[in-house]
């Protein structure tokens, strides 16, 4: 179990600081005091040992989520307080940002695998909101597939994008922005 640990501790530090594809095995069983035998012996290959990060990564997130749906709150607040939960976790994971930036640099296929699961659970998530407000009738019957892929990609965008060529925006700002007009629209009824 020690030794496990070690190499859990040691590949989640390697991942973190050279992203996915510049690790080796070798490396890892170096930094690790094992041998890349004892590294199989836990993991089956690399994809493997990095996927344990991934789901450590989506059990956080999911965690997160379910402590705001424990509070009960109205539906666009639950929405609001989620979206911001996560997108502030996504920013602060030091190893999501390391993949997002080699899915960026390198479009390592393995980096955007990660990153498109983080954002299904995202889309998955809103869904089920979208469809518990509409069974509740606390908001209009919609596609909630389509409208849970077109939220969760323009938070995305406003936080990943937004401030290539113009002024930052503060997570809060993208997030009261957002639920304003989900709740309002943007013309004058």
């Amino acid at each position: 179990m020690k030794k496990q640990l070690e190499i859990i501790n040691t590949a989640r530090d390697l991942f973190t600081t050279y992203g996915y594809k510049k690790v080796s095995m070798d490396e890892i069983a170096k930094t690790a005091g094992v041998t890349k035998r004892t590294i199989y012996h836990y993991f089956k290959d690399k994809d493997t040992l990095f996927q344990y990060f991934v789901d450590e990564e989506r059990a956080k997130i999911k965690e997160a989520i379910e402590e705001i749906e424990k509070a009960n709150l109205p539906f666009f607040e639950t929405v609001h307080e989620t979206l911001l939960t996560i997108l502030r976790y996504r920013k602060q994971s030091k190893l999501l940002n390391t993949i997002q930036r080699e899915a960026d640099l390198f479009m390592s296929e393995t980096a955007l695998q990660l990153l498109k699961k983080v954002e299904q659970d995202m889309e998955q998530y809103i869904a089920s909101r979208l469809q518990k407000a509409i069974d509740e009738e606390q908001m209009k019957p919609c596609n909630v597939e389509l409208c849970s892929f077109l939220l969760v990609k323009l938070y995305i965008a406003l936080m990943l994008e937004w401030d290539i060529d113009k002024k930052p925006l503060a997570l809060e700002e993208i997030t009261d922005n957002i639920t304003q007009i989900l709740k309002t629209g943007i013309f004058y009824s």
